[in-house]
């Protein structure tokens, strides 16, 4: 697998901690599932076998009303940087 796609992203604390730890908040029911789907590329226009990987980048988070990227919260408060990877096939020679 190879990144195809890299985009910047915004998280809220509670999606940082899921992805450093994979602690999903306990007040949240239904966090997990929510970022799965979000993220899911099953019946998206990715490429078949694709794959998002969320990660967590350097850098201080500021106060933000804008919705998270990770998990599409609509709560304002501190964002992170972040990035989302988007994982495909390697291309195959066996055409050639």
């Amino acid at each position: 697998m190879k990144i195809i796609l890299e985009r910047d992203i915004e998280l809220c604390v509670d999606c940082v901690h899921f992805i450093a730890n994979g602690d999903a908040p306990e007040d949240k029911p239904g966090f997990v599932e929510r970022v799965r789907t979000l993220w899911d590329t099953s019946d998206a226009n990715e490429p078949p076998g694709s794959h998002w990987e969320l990660v967590v980048g350097s850098g201080e988070g500021g106060f933000s009303s804008h919705m998270c990227d990770g998990c599409n919260s609509s709560l304002g408060g501190d964002r992170y940087p972040g990035k989302a990877l988007l994982y495909g096939p390697e291309e195959t020679n066996a055409s050639k």
